[in-house]
């Protein structure tokens, strides 16, 4: 009975995991329990080529942590090793539902046809730490015309040929070093980014609180591109930190905005006058 109900655990854990009929996953592990019946006490599935997705399961019961007591049900039946399928299948729908409502917000996303929420939404898609997907650099990759895409391979010394998700981690990397003048963009552990207005009060770590404004309207030259400006200041002292142009062009097949350029130029000590001076003076000079 144990290993029965057992199977059904883990043909369920494949089918979530890999997508594969479940009946397939079941098949699966009886086959190559009986192919192991000499004795053997763990047993292994490789999902097929084409995908990319592993796991390990441990037959041993975790140690409940905070987190789990937070939980309204349980992902294991009290007192068993077998897996509580209705609670799993509905916490796997909800984190699947709140990945899909994520990037339908993150651009290139033709609804957001307003230039200045596009660089606010990548702005803060670039707030995204996860490594498993690239993070924020992922999106900036996505986001970003064939043209812009090369500038920022080159400048990391990536592969022109390599896949956005191939190079998203090394980028995600890049921008994360201490030294460089964009991690700005990508780090949340010293800065405390302002959402809405200078009275909300989301700095509770103590950390430095900073807001992009957008103090002009936009430049659109009626040809598919314009041109958006951005100023990075502190709150509430005001100190104006980076003043950033953002080139901005239209995709052809659905009309979503592109970044195809920035002008950088950054008034914080460290990084004075910062790279982009030249152009920024040139546009705006």
């Amino acid at each position: 009975m144990m290993n029965c109900s057992f199977a059904v655990s883990v043909a369920a854990i494949m089918y979530a995991l890999v997508e594969i009929d479940p009946s397939m996953a079941l098949n699966e592990f009886r086959n190559r329990n009986n192919h192991h019946s000499c004795g053997c006490r763990s047993s292994s599935f490789r999902p097929p080529r084409s995908r990319t997705t592993s796991f390990s399961l441990q037959l041993s019961r975790a140690e409940p942590n905070d987190d789990a007591h937070d939980e309204e049900e349980s992902l294991y039946d009290t007192g068993t090793t077998s897996l509580n399928l209705k609670t799993f299948q509905r916490r796997r729908d909800k984190l699947q539902l709140q990945t899909r409502q994520r990037q339908w917000q993150q651009p290139p996303n033709p609804l957001l046809d307003d230039p200045t929420d596009f660089v606010q939404a990548l702005l803060q898609a670039l707030q995204q730490t996860s490594p498993l997907h690239g993070g924020g650099a992922l999106v900036l990759l996505q986001s970003s015309t064939e043209s812009w895409r090369q500038t920022i391979l080159k400048s990391i010394g990536a592969p022109l040929d390599g896949t956005n998700e191939q190079v998203a981690p090394a980028l995600q990397a890049a921008l994360e070093r201490d030294d460089n003048q964009f991690a700005i963009l990508v780090d949340r552990n010293h800065y405390c980014y302002h959402t809405h207005n200078k009275n909300d009060n989301n700095n509770r770590t103590g950390n430095t609180v900073v807001k992009w404004f957008f103090p002009s309207d936009v430049l659109d030259f009626q040809d598919g591109t314009c041109w958006v400006e951005s100023r990075l200041r502190t709150v509430p002292d005001d100190q104006l930190w980076v003043a950033a142009g953002w080139s901005l062009r239209q995709r052809t097949s659905d009309g979503a905005w592109l970044l195809d350029g920035v002008d950088w130029q950054d008034f914080r000590d460290d990084f004075r006058p910062g790279i982009g001076r030249e152009e920024w003076e040139r546009i705006c000079g």
